[in-house]
């Protein structure tokens, strides 16, 4: 049902006397945009690659043809508007169920990283484990993290998640946030960093132990001033979140402060940036004593 009221919604747009002629071939990308996304997903065509390439005019058309509104759009196509972001995070964000004996390696694996000494920030602490030879950072002014290695449980997990979620094992490095006071949380943001290494956004799996808390995603712009539209997944440590190249184009994501005041954790597989390459990819590196 998603797949055609997004499909109905292009062809709409397409039909709108705003929009001008476009020509046969942007009209042919249309509609395999429209009717194919597996496929582009699974070829990495994230929206900043699409930005870029022959669909550039039509992403303009449509954010143009999205911000004329008032700040009162007719109810009709909001709705409209809010199942296509539904349909957009269903194929670019997936969650699952794990095996209850995983959920019990989690745990042990979130205690084993509890004795490793955590990077303090105000609304939380975190420590990256992996490759010895790669880092990750995010903001110019942040200070890299170089990967510890990784230990055995974190390892055994990977390895017993690997026929679930089969792109685990490309994701050797595992960013390990820890929220341990009630307001602690993360503000929404995207895992983009390491474009120019990667040539997309971050691919991401999160595992999570500890008390359980509030994932919450929301589109990177929001057509719905006086009715935002936030998706929210209750982490536990029975789930797996997988966030797709394209999933972390289109949406921002958060994790929200809770009224409990057990500690939490996020387990984020992903890829790490080589430090050599790094130093010549990333200018703001340089300077950074490593």
């Amino acid at each position: 049902m998603l797949n055609q009221t997004f499909i109905s919604e292009i062809v709409y747009a397409l039909r709108c006397t705003k929009l001008p002629s476009l020509s046969t071939n942007i009209l042919t990308l249309i509609i395999e945009f429209a009717s194919t996304p597996a496929l582009i997903i699974m070829a990495s065509r994230t929206q900043r690659a699409l930005r870029a390439g022959p669909l550039a005019d039509v992403s303009q058309i449509i954010l143009s043809f999205a911000s004329d509104f008032s700040t009162s759009p007719k109810l009709s196509l909001k709705e409209v508007s809010r199942d296509s972001w539904l349909w957009l995070f269903f194929y670019t964000i997936r969650i699952d169920h794990i095996p209850h004996d995983t959920c019990e390696n989690l745990e042990l694996a979130a205690t084993h990283v509890h004795t490793v000494s955590f990077r303090e920030r105000r609304t939380w602490s975190f420590q990256l484990f992996g490759r010895p030879d790669h880092l990750y950072f995010w903001g110019t002014r942040m200070r890299p993290l170089i990967a510890n290695e990784s230990p055995s449980s974190l390892k055994q997990i990977s390895d017993s998640l690997s026929s679930l979620f089969p792109a685990l094992p490309s994701l050797p490095e595992c960013l390990v946030a820890r929220y341990e006071k009630p307001n602690h949380n993360l503000r929404y943001h995207q895992d983009n960093e390491g474009r120019e290494y990667y040539h997309m956004a971050e691919f991401l799996i999160l595992l999570f132990a500890g008390s359980p808390r509030k994932l919450k995603f929301k589109p990177y712009f929001s057509m719905y001033p006086d009715r935002e539209l936030v998706l929210t997944i209750q982490c536990s440590n029975n789930i797996g979140v997988q966030v797709s190249p394209l999933g972390n184009e289109l949406f921002l994501h958060s994790k929200a402060k809770s009224d409990c005041s057990d500690p939490s954790m996020t387990l984020a597989f992903r890829r790490g940036v080589s430090i050599d390459k790094a130093r010549l990819l990333y200018p703001h590196l340089k300077s950074r004593k490593l």
